[in-house]
């Protein structure tokens, strides 16, 4: 399926309603008045991919018919929750009713188009939301076919895939039933909050295992998992390149299926791959009284929870009659939580095996592995148990060091950091509790400021933050799931004087930036932030207090300092230096912006753009960037026959953007919307894409065009849009060498010193002396022989001799490679 980020549909929506609106009134008095004789403006086109569900729930996507019955009240409602992982502006809201008779099966009935068939895919998602636990029944009528999948209960979206292999194909199917605890009957008038449900975005994709194209980060590893860091001394290891192993038998003959696990190389090490899996199992024998955890690294493409069972069999073998187990279950909203496409650190106090049924370490002899659904893919690295006590490294203190500041110091008042010089600072408060657990301590050769064991701790100061816009800090952590900060105005009269006001902001796997464990977490918080939250003021800064979850968390602080993002100095809101001079022979290039190449005729922004007067081109270090400021998405529309090139080439730069989606569209060669379908694929960029996106610097992007294909683009061969979507509405992007390119076709500056001539002179080349008559040399931009760019042109008349002396040359050259 080609969908549209939630965040673009939502933003689209309602640029086309006010669009339509717009364009049909008819005026009296003051405002719109549409003139006699004249056509109104069209509304933007629906992005490709916009109406691909099955039902939306979009007004632009409708009408919609809910033929609903016995209690069931189904129709179409704004979003009532637009915080979870659909934030789509309009979903179906469903109450079920008591009805005469005590009927269960209150529920509504979708008509469906003629054209539905399962060749299209068996397997059908539906993002549901419920207060409550409750289950859920998917039916198509006409074939006689239904599934039933519960719901949690988490008070938000989750998205259920329910799984038709093997149903009679067809267009017998006339309607989508959808029924809430179809067993009970229901009470919305008496009891709203348990019997009011909404669901949306129901989609048919190919199965359960990934959808209707590769799953996000593709169906398996591509980089390794992070080094581990334990002493070795501290490690009983069963799986890992960086210690050695103990004896294991994995997986056990009674997995199911037993034969599809095997170890892999993966960037240069070994993984262990478990492909369409139900369950598994590792046998081992380990005392691990003297452990405090066990760790493992997972990634997967398509599973959604994960149980780990550890198992003790009392010192007796199994069966003996005093075997126990403790089982933990990890999904999205565990802590860590389990996520798709990318490699997940699991480091799991045993204490937690042990409160969940485990009654011994002594005698460890398996762990069982089962995600669901079944017939997930799993892949594991690093596998083993460690003694937190021990010290060694990662497991609980940095061993890097934090970022280094870029913002100049000019703009920068420093309570704590080595970049800098820091204003006088109580650190820790004598009100701290403890007070005594706080250290210098040096960590990669610079001083971090170290808590071990803290309930909360306040640090005091006395800044006038009004010419400040952000309050900055690197924080890790092994063990603490969320960061409370208060920031605290004594408001002139010193402390209690009876106007301190203080704005409070929390920090989790939830949050932007989310907290991470074992790994530095750079937090850039705007002081509005705090302001939007209690605090009055900036003009009398005096405390900042922290206070983790749990009590008795381990915390490390540098470069904590407050700046102002719109002075410049690097890594602040706006680059200050340009992006790296692109080497690509533009024989070989198709360019739609970059001062490197003459760039085809683009539209950028497009008038859909949200918001579409926010871009501009600004000069940057001496040459034009296109910068977005406070976007939620921007259109680029041009017409390129890509199928010689091989990659889409983009520089980007963002202060506060930690993902880019960048989608690529076909018309298919009868423009927008046409008989041919519009086709699009999407590649997503962040801390986890390679390259990755950073905030504060150049990142230069050379994404495969079958990277774009893998995700759904049909042709190359009639490119016609470029979508550019953060996933923060109104995050900041700055963007420079948007070309595509063919990698084949060499190039790339080669040996030569301004090998071609862009930069608009002979740097680097010997002009030979030219006598009069015998010819020029001159650069010439016009575009003649069909090369693009700037080129050498070179005009020999010569004499009666014949003779030619018009020469350029380059000589002593280093190593390179010189391309015909």
């Amino acid at each position: 399926m080609n969908r549209i980020s939630p965040t673009l549909t939502s933003r689209f929506t309602a640029l086309l309603l006010s669009a339509t609106l717009l364009s049909g009134c008819f005026g009296q008095g003051e405002g719109q008045q549409r003139i006699e004789g004249t056509l109104a403006p069209p509304p933007p086109p629906i992005p490709p991919g916009f109406c691909d569900p099955l039902f939306n729930f979009e007004d632009v996507c409708g009408p919609y018919t809910f033929n609903n019955f016995e209690g069931g009240d189904a129709a179409v409602v704004d979003n009532p929750d637009m915080s979870g992982s659909n934030t789509t502006d309009r979903v179906a809201r469903m109450l079920k009713f008591q009805v005469m008779g005590g009927g269960t099966f209150g529920g509504t009935s979708m008509p469906l188009d003629a054209s539905f068939d399962f060749a299209n895919g068996t397997a059908f998602t539906m993002q549901v939301w419920a207060s409550r636990q409750v289950p859920v029944l998917f039916k198509f009528e006409g074939l006689d076919q239904e599934r039933s999948l519960d719901h949690s209960g988490s008070s938000g979206w989750e998205e259920l895939c329910y799984d038709f292999t093997g149903a009679t194909a067809g267009p017998d199917a006339t309607a989508l039933t959808i029924i809430f605890d179809v067993t009970v009957m229901g009470d919305a008038a008496g009891d709203p909050n348990n019997w009011t449900f909404y669901f949306d975005e129901i989609n048919q994709v190919a199965d359960c295992g990934g959808g209707g194209g590769p799953p996000p980060g593709g169906s398996a590893p591509t980089t390794s998992a992070p080094t581990p860091t334990q002493d070795a001394g501290s490690v009983i290891s069963l799986y890992s390149d960086a210690y050695t192993d103990e004896a294991v038998v994995w997986p056990t003959d009674w997995s199911v299926p037993n034969n599809t696990t095997s170890d892999i190389t993966v960037d240069g090490g070994l993984v262990k791959e478990a492909l369409d899996i139900s369950f598994f199992g590792i046998e081992f024998q380990v005392d691990g009284s003297s452990m405090t955890h066990l760790h493992m690294d997972v990634w997967t493409p398509d599973a959604t929870s994960l149980l780990l069972k550890l198992v003790d069999f009392g010192g007796d073998g199994f069966g003996g009659g005093n075997d126990t187990e403790g089982v933990l279950t990890y999904d999205a909203a565990s802590t860590p939580a389990l996520a798709q496409g990318a490699w997940v650190s699991l480091d799991i106090p045993l204490q937690a095996f042990l409160d969940n049924g485990l009654a011994s370490l002594a005698d460890l002899n398996q762990i069982v592995v089962d995600p669901g659904p079944d017939g997930t893919d799993l892949f594991f690295d690093n596998v083993y148990f460690y003694d937190d006590n021990a010290g060694g490294g990662g497991g609980n203190a940095p061993t890097t060091a934090a970022p280094t500041p870029t913002q100049s110091a000019a703009d920068v008042i420093s309570l704590f950091s080595d970049a800098y010089t820091d204003i006088a600072v109580t650190w820790p408060t004598p009100w701290s509790v403890p007070n005594d657990t706080t250290s210098d301590v040096t960590i990669a050769g610079g001083l971090v400021r170290e808590h071990l064991n803290v309930g909360f701790f306040g640090i005091e100061f006395q800044v006038d933050g009004t010419s400040m816009t952000h309050l900055h800090m690197d924080v890790w952590t092994p063990d603490a799931t969320s960061l409370l900060l208060k920031l605290v105005d004594f408001g002139g009269d010193g402390f209690g004087g009876g106007n301190d006001t203080e704005g409070v902001l929390t920090y989790d796997a939830a949050s932007t930036p989310a907290l991470g464990q074992g790994t530095w977490v750079s937090l850039d918080i705007p002081l509005q932030a705090f302001l939007d939250n209690g605090l009055a003021s900036l003009a009398d800064l005096n405390q900042i207090v922290v206070d983790p979850t749990p009590d008795g968390s381990a915390l490390y602080f540098d470069n904590v300092y407050f700046y102002d993002a719109n002075a410049g100095g690097g890594g602040g809101s706006a680059p200050t230096t340009s992006a790296p001079t692109p080497t690509q022979d533009a024989g070989s290039v198709i360019s739609l912006y970059s001062d490197a190449y003459t760039d085809i005729a683009v539209t950028w922004p497009t008038p859909w753009s949200d918001p579409n007067n926010t871009t501009s081109d600004v000069t940057i270090d001496g040459g034009l960037v296109k910068e977005h400021l406070a976007i939620n998405f921007v259109g680029v529309e041009f017409q390129v026959d890509g199928s010689g090139m091989t990659h889409l080439h983009l520089d980007v730069w963002t202060p506060d953007a930690d993902s880019l989606l960048v989608r690529l569209v076909d018309f298919g060669g009868d423009g927008f919307g046409g008989a041919n379908a519009d086709t699009s694929g999407d590649v997503i960029l962040d801390n986890a894409s390679t390259p990755a996106l950073a905030q504060g610097s150049w990142v230069s992007v050379d994404i495969p065009l079958a990277d774009f294909q893998a995700a759904g683009l049909a042709s190359l061969a009639d490119l016609n849009q470029i979508v550019l979507d953060p996933t923060a509405d109104g995050s900041t992007v700055y963007v420079d060498n948007v070309y595509f390119y063919d990698a084949n076709a060499g190039g790339g500056g080669g040996a030569f010193v301004n090998g071609n001539f862009e930069t608009g002179d002979f740097t680097g080349w010997t002009l030979e002396q030219v006598p009069a008559g015998r010819g020029s040399i001159a650069l010439d931009s016009s575009g003649q022989g069909g090369r693009a760019g700037t080129v050498a042109r070179l005009v020999a008349s010569g004499d009666a001799s014949g003779t030619n002396d018009v020469l350029l040359s380059q000589v002593a050259l280093g190593a390179g490679t010189i391309m015909t």
